[in-house]
């Protein structure tokens, strides 16, 4: 089984953190009951995800402003108290009350409300966005991890046979057959043991 150097550097990470995946896998165990295929890990994640919710707040919060933007801003009342009374011509003034209501130019607050609305929309998007983004990165990390598994329950196999093989090649040299075989059985082994032991 040879491997190119980039594919040994990528099987020496994994095969230095399989123990910890191992770990994982049982503590994994333990907090997702039940969960043992990519749906379940899916659903976990999507759930406990900060970001994911913090999206979804913000989305939440945009939905909350469309009524509010295709409202009438909220009136003011002015009162006014003199500290002497001040003479009019319809008499003395204590008091004066002013109440303003401001209203926008026609199709202003349809524009207001068209404008939130489509934030609403750019935050809804983005949070299916982030949704897809999570699911493709729990995915790339189960199927991973199930590689990683593979490869190195197929390792231990081809490491077994080949010291299975080992008291074969080394009767078949005492019987006069050629060295090399058995040297590079020997060195095939002791290249597999480095790398994965």
């Amino acid at each position: 089984m040879f491997f190119s150097p980039s594919h040994r550097i990528r099987f020496i990470l994994i095969a230095l953190a399989f123990p910890f995946l191992a770990m994982v896998k049982s503590i994994g165990a333990s907090q997702f009951p039940g969960q043992t295929n990519l749906e379940g890990y899916l659903q976990y994640a999507q759930s406990h995800n900060p970001e994911l919710q913090a999206f979804e707040q913000w989305y939440q919060a945009a939905l909350q402003k469309i009524p509010q933007a295709s409202a009438l801003p909220d009136p003011t009342l002015q009162i006014t108290h003199f500290v002497e009374s001040v003479q009019t011509r319809s008499g003395p003034q204590e008091n004066a009350y002013q109440l303003k209501q401001s209203i926008p130019w026609f199709g202003s607050l349809h524009n207001q409300k068209g404008r939130a609305s489509s934030e609403a929309e750019a935050l809804w998007y983005a949070y299916q966005n982030k949704q897809l983004l999570l699911a493709q990165e729990v995915a790339l990390i189960y199927y991973e991890y199930a590689y990683v598994g593979k490869a190195i329950e197929l390792t231990r196999e081809n490491l077994e046979l080949l010291h299975k093989l080992e008291p074969i090649v080394t009767q078949k040299v005492r019987a006069g057959a050629n060295l090399n075989s058995l040297l590079r059985l020997q060195v095939e082994i002791g290249k597999i043991e480095d790398t994965f032991l």
